[in-house]
């Protein structure tokens, strides 16, 4: 079952269920629901989420490693007032080699 708040729309509580989902944190781990609710929640203008899809992507954390998707999700963040650097270094990555340099910053990657 899905919680009100975020079958409701709560950016917070939609990236929240992300989380749960990626570490099995109350639910059985889902790491195709995880990407779900980040990217519903990123789409939605939740920044954290942007940076954590970023983080899964550049790390290959319940997804298929990809440096150009974490690039985007990392632009997504910035464009949606998050600083994604702190969190990149808490998974030790460094943010200089992840700087999203390409592209127009104008919100979230489209899915696909």
């Amino acid at each position: 079952m899905v919680p009100p708040r975020a079958e409701a729309g709560n950016l917070r509580a939609m990236g929240n269920l992300g989380g749960f989902y990626a570490t099995g944190s109350g639910v059985e781990r889902d790491p195709a629901q995880a990407l779900a609710w980040y990217e519903r929640a990123a789409q939605a203008g939740h920044g954290r989420s942007a940076a954590t899809l970023g983080t899964m992507y550049a790390t290959g954390d319940c997804v298929p490693r990809s440096p150009a998707r974490a690039r985007e999700w990392f632009r997504a963040a910035e464009a949606l007032d998050f600083d994604w650097r702190e969190m990149a270094e808490a998974v030790e990555l460094d943010p200089d080699e992840w700087e999203a340099d390409a592209g127009d910053g104008e919100g979230p990657p489209s899915e696909g």
